[in-house]
């Protein structure tokens, strides 16, 4: 993974998934992480405010998914590398 990675972490609000971002970031990554409840994901904005975005959406809905590529891509460009850690 170059630094120059656009990185999207699903189930990014608590556990691996979260834990995933804030050490991608921390090694320089710009990252969304993608999770039902985006308020879990406040901090990382705080501490990260210009490389990770906190998107509010569901795996399961395509429409989100869908919606979440095109925030990224408008704000970034393309995503480079998945991590497609939700779970239900």
């Amino acid at each position: 993974m170059s630094l120059s990675s656009i990185v999207l972490v699903t189930g990014a609000s608590s556990g691996i998934g979260h834990s995933i971002c804030k050490h991608l970031l921390e090694k320089g990554h710009r990252v969304a992480g993608l999770a039902r409840r985006s308020e879990r994901l406040e901090a990382l904005k705080g501490e990260f405010p210009d490389s990770f975005l906190a998107i509010q959406g569901d795996v399961e809905r395509v429409e989100d998914i869908l919606a979440a590529k095109q925030q990224i891509h408008s704000q970034w460009g393309a995503i480079t590398v998945l991590v497609n850690n939700a779970g239900v």
